[in-house]
C-alpha cells in the first residue's frame, strides 16, 4: 500500500514540477518527449489508483488482479486501457454476460477476464457488425461455460473465429455434436488446448467421431476410446484403426454361412478394454495366404473372419471373444490377459505363456496340417487332433471342403496340455493338470 502511494506521490512531482528540471541532464529535450514524459506519469497515476481501489475495497483480489492485464475490476467495472470502441463494447459484453448467466453464477469478472483479453476485447469491437454483437458473444459464452469448456479454451476458440470471420454458434454446435457422439468434455478440452487452429480441430472431431458411429461403434465405446486422447490426430489414428480392423473381420466366408457383424466383435473388444492396435497388428500376421499340398488337394489356412480361419482361432480361443455366450471355451496358453465379463463386473485371467504369440501358433497349424496329409483324402470334413511334443499341447483342427475343392481351416483349438485353461460360463475357469490328466477349477 505504501509503495502505491510513493508512486502517485511521484507521478504528482512529475506532471507539477517544470518539464526542463525533471530532465535536467538534457535541458535539448525535445517537447514532445517531455509530453510523452508527463502522458506515461499520468497512467503510472491512474494503474495505482485502480490498484489501490482494488485493495481497499477488494483485498481479497489484490494478488490476481492486475491493471497491466485484465479487463474487468472485482466488481464487473472496465478498467483496462482500451480505446474508446473497446471500452464501451466490454461495458455491453459484461452487461450482456451476466443477463445471459441469468443468476446461474457461472459468470464473474474472474471468468470472464480469463476468456476476454485486450487483443479480443479490441478484435470483436472492431467486427461488431460482422456478427459479433456484445449480445451474441455473452450468450455463446455463458452456453460453452454451460457445458463446461475451460474459459482459456473458449478465448482461444473466439481468437480463431474472430481472426478468421467465423460463426460463434458452429463452436457450441460441434461441441454439443461431440457430447451426442460419447466424447466427454474433459476431452474436449484437450482437443481445444492443443491445437493452433482449434475450431478446425472441433470440426475434424466431429467428421472423425460421426465415421465411428456410421461404421457401428456405440456411444459408449467412442467415449471409451477416446477417453484419453490429447488432440485430434489422435482420434483419426483411432478411427483409422477401427476401420482396418473392420475390414480385417469382413466377411468374406469361404466354407461358412454364420455371419456375425463386425461391429458386433470390435464393440466388444472396446468394451472389454483390449487394446485394438495391438489386435490389428497380431492379425495382419495371418493375412498371408498359406497353401499346403496334400495328395491331390490344396489345404488353405486363410486369415478369414470372426467365423473362419486364423482370425476365428485368434479371436475365439486366444482372446476369448464371445465366451460368455459358449457352452465352454478353451484357450491357447500365450501369456495373454483374457477379458470377460461375470455378474456384469469385467474380470481378467492371465494366462500362462507357453506358445509366443499369432507368428508360431500359425508355424504350429502348419507343422500339423504337414505331418497329416494323408487325412485330406475327398471327404467334406477333416477333423483330427495333433500332439505338439515340445509344448505337451494337444490340438483340435477342423477343415470344410469349398465349393473350389480346397480344404479351407475353419477352426482350431487346444484340447488339452500344459498352459492351456478352459472357461465354461456361470461355473469358473479350469486348468489342465498334465500330472493327473485331469481338468482342475482353478476360479
Amino acid at each position: 500500500m505504501l509503495r502505491k502511494c510513493l508512486i502517485i506521490l511521484l507521478a504528482i512531482l512529475l506532471l507539477a514540477s517544470p518539464v526542463s528540471a525533471f530532465f535536467s541532464f538534457d535541458f535539448s529535450m525535445s517537447q514532445s518527449r517531455a509530453v510523452a514524459g508527463a502522458t506515461i506519469a499520468a497512467k503510472t497515476i491512474a494503474d495505482a489508483m485502480v490498484s489501490n481501489y482494488i485493495d481497499e475495497n477488494h483485498p481479497e483480489y489484490s494478488d490476481a488482479y492486475t491493471v497491466v492485464s485484465l479487463i474487468f475490476d472485482p466488481t464487473g467495472k472496465v478498467i483496462a486501457k482500451l480505446s474508446s470502441k473497446g471500452v464501451k463494447y466490454a461495458n455491453e459484453l459484461y452487461k450482456y454476460l451476466k443477463k445471459a448467466d441469468n443468476g446461474k453464477g457461472i459468470v464473474n469478472p474472474d471468468v470472464a477476464n480469463k476468456i476476454f483479453d485486450k487483443d479480443l476485447i479490441e478484435e470483436l469491437a472492431e467486427k461488431e457488425s460482422k456478427g459479433y454483437s456484445p449480445k451474441t458473444v455473452a450468450k455463446n459464452t455463458v452456453k460453452l461455460l454451460d457445458e463446461g469448456v475451460e474459459p482459456e479454451n473458449i478465448n482461444k476458440l473466439f481468437k480463431d473465429a474472430v481472426k478468421n470471420d467465423k460463426k460463434l454458434g458452429w463452436i457450441d454446435n460441434r461441441i454439443e455434436t461431440l457430447e451426442e457422439n460419447g466424447v466427454d468434455i474433459d476431452t474436449i478440452n484437450n482437443i481445444i488446448k492443443n491445437s493452433d487452429k482449434p475450431n478446425d480441430a472441433l470440426k475434424k472431431a466431429v467428421d472423425e467421431t460421426n465415421k465411428l458411429s456410421k461404421m457401428g461403434i456405440s456411444k459408449n465405446n467412442i467415449n471409451k476410446l477416446t477417453k484419453n486422447i490429447n488432440n485430434v490426430d489422435d482420434l483419426t489414428k483411432i478411427r483409422k484403426t477401427i476401420g482396418k480392423l473392420k475390414q480385417m473381420l469382413k466377411n468374406k466366408n469361404k466354407i461358412s454361412k454364420k455371419e456375425i457383424p463386425q461391429e458386433e466383435v470390435i464393440n466388444e473388444l472396446i468394451e472389454k478394454g483390449y487394446d485394438i492396435n495391438q489386435i490389428v497388428n497380431d492379425l495382419k500376421l495371418f493375412n498371408k495366404l498359406e497353401i499346403i499340398r496334400a495328395n491331390k488337394y490344396k489345404v488353405k489356412l486363410f486369415a478369414g473372419n470372426v467365423n473362419e480361419g486364423l482370425d476365428h482361432v485368434w479371436l475365439r480361443h486366444v482372446i476369448g471373444y464371445n465366451l460368455e455366450n459358449e457352452k465352454a471355451t478353451t484357450i491357447f496358453p500365450i501369456g495373454q490377459k483374457i477379458k470377460y465379463f461375470k455378474n456384469d463386473r469385467l474380470e481378467v485371467e492371465n494366462i500362462q505363456q507357453i506358445i509366443n504369440g499369432p507368428e508360431e501358433l500359425k508355424e504350429i497349424i502348419i507343422k500339423a496340417v504337414e505331418d497329416n496329409k494323408n487325412k485330406f483324402n475327398g471327404e467334406t470334413k477333416v477333423e483330427f487332433s495333433y500332439y505338439i511334443k515340445d509344448k505337451n499341447i494337444r490340438i483340435n483342427l477342423v477343415f470344410l471342403r469349398g465349393s473350389d475343392g480346397s480344404y479351407y481351416l475353419q477352426t482350431a483349438y487346444p484340447i488339452n496340455g500344459k498352459g492351456v485353461e478352459k472357461y465354461i460360463p456361470n461355473v469358473g475357469w479350469f486348468k489342465y493338470n498334465e500330472k493327473s490328466g485331469k481338468w482342475e477349477r482353478i476360479r
